[in-house]
């Protein structure tokens, strides 16, 4: 007669009361999918051993308030994961002590599993192997479950691996059990290989020597939910380049797209999606500034955000997360390949002030500019015109008060030199020049309200365009020269 199980423990109560709105489905799934794989042409389960206990009443407890067998196979995986231990004194094999003593080895996980789904009518199936960590060392023996979710179909999942890992005799519970969770074909061979093929569930089986010749995974891959099926195809074919990736985002977010290379390549646009998963602020560095924050990403729901973006100087391109202790740490990065003329002009639609002739001009404020009604491709054709190198200061919020028409695009100003000034006013009542102590109103104003002025300089010392916004008030600084 098998014996009953039933709830006595606080911590197991605990985690049932809370079950009312299945916690233990996943909010996230890993590897960018929720498939289902067909059903392997092997029906005999050797890797059982007998139980006395009848699981019913615990499984159907952790399993109340689930809606379908996939969220009944979520309930007991989690709760296996979070209450089990690894044995590492390997002595537990069965379900029945495994339960009892909270620990068992990998046969014992699954053994368990098996009986507490069987007690609801979920097929499972164990399945016998190598595995492969992501050292690329090859383990024992190990086992694992393929668990039925609708009629011949069904998904792979892990559960010792998923509730942590061993280093000799210490076991480490996980902090994030789904990752070995309902997982791809293309990422499971990567680091178990199953004695029978039919398990493999992939196009064309491969062999024990390939399976050990393979590219280790990297778990931040799978972390950070980079697509199975690439990843396998790129190992197939020696084709891995990926960029690097550093640890710190796990559980904080998962990529939905990114460029699948190591390199990028300056002036050319490529795209990122992601998932949040925290409300960790987002960026991408390139160079020493972060770019590309927050409120340039596009909010497509389920806190998913997306961005074109585009290198725009050379050494690495990194995507970003800023911490609760005001730090921005990396979580991936890409090398910048060394531009070519094609990557530069291409750069130079985009973003004209980034090439290089530019970079040591100085004040290229280019929002100011750009609101004083000269944009960027003007800016740098005047820059380039004029060889330019110190640009005038404009002062910050100022270049809204005007549009130029024409100044001088050099800060240096010659003493005896006549230099013309023509701007058009959006606000403001008074609009001056200011050489040093002299003061300049002779405006000549035209019909459409632009505002023209010729100024000689005949001394050293500075040459300010001001504006007085209303009358009484003080004069403010829009541009600023500086007159040898």
């Amino acid at each position: 007669m098998s014996k009953k199980i039933t709830l006595i423990i606080f911590t197991i109560l605990f985690s049932v009361n809370a079950f009312a709105d299945n916690p233990n489905v996943p909010t996230k799934l890993y590897f960018g999918h929720n498939e289902l794989y067909k059903k392997p042409n092997y029906a005999y389960n050797p890797h059982i051993i007998k139980s006395k206990y009848d699981y019913s009443d615990i499984t159907l407890s952790i399993t109340r308030g689930c809606n379908s067998d996939y969220e009944r196979i979520c309930a007991i995986y989690k709760w296996i994961c979070d209450n089990i231990s690894y044995d590492t004194e390997y002595e537990i094999y069965d379900a029945d002590h495994c339960f009892d003593k909270r620990k068992g080895v990998c046969q014992a996980y699954c053994n368990l599993f098996y009986y507490m789904a069987k007690s609801i009518d979920i097929r499972v199936e164990i399945i016998n192997g190598i595995t492969k960590d992501f050292d690329g060392n090859i383990g024992d023996g190990h086992g694992w479950i393929f668990a039925y979710t609708e009629n011949n179909y069904g998904i792979l999942l892990d559960p010792t691996w998923g509730a942590g890992s061993v280093n000799g005799y210490e076991f480490t519970k996980s902090n994030d059990c789904w990752m070995w969770f309902n997982v791809s074909p293309e990422w499971m061979i990567l680091s178990h290989f199953p004695k029978n093929n039919s398990y493999q569930l992939i196009d064309s089986p491969i062999s024990y020597n390939k399976f050990i010749s393979l590219t280790p995974a990297n778990s931040l891959w799978i972390s950070y939910g980079l697509n199975g099926e690439d990843i396998y195809d790129m190992i197939m074919n020696d084709k891995l380049t990926l960029p690097t990736f550093y640890s710190g985002g796990e559980g904080k977010f998962q990529f939905k797209e990114l460029p699948l290379r190591e390199s990028l390549k300056i002036g050319h646009k490529y795209s990122l999606r992601i998932q949040m998963l925290t409300d960790n602020m987002i960026g991408i560095a390139n160079g020493n500034s972060v770019i590309y924050k927050n409120d340039k990403w596009k909010h497509e729901g389920d806190n998913i955000y997306y961005i074109e973006f585009t290198p725009r100087k050379e050494g690495t391109l990194t995507f970003c997360i800023h911490d609760h202790d005001d730090v921005w740490s990396n979580m991936i990065s890409y090398t910048i390949d060394t531009p070519t003329d094609k990557d530069w002009d291409m750069l130079k639609q985009h973003y004209p002030l980034d090439i290089p002739l530019v970079r040591d001009v100085k004040n290229v404020y280019e929002k100011e500019w750009e609101n004083a009604g000269i944009d960027n491709h003007k800016l740098l054709e005047l820059i380039e015109k004029h060889n330019v190198k110190e640009l005038p200061v404009i002062y910050n919020n100022m270049g809204a008060n005007l549009k130029i028409i024409s100044v001088p695009m050099t800060k240096k100003l010659n003493i005896g030199q006549s230099y013309t000034f023509c701007i058009q006013p959006r606000t403001g009542c008074n609009w001056t020049i200011v050489h040093n102590d002299k003061w300049y109103n002779d405006w000549e104003i035209s019909n459409s309200g632009i505002y023209t002025i010729t100024i000689t300089p005949n001394e050293n010392g500075s040459l300010i365009i001001y504006v007085q916004n209303n009358q009484n008030e003080q004069y403010h600084s829009c541009i600023r020269y500086d007159v040898e």
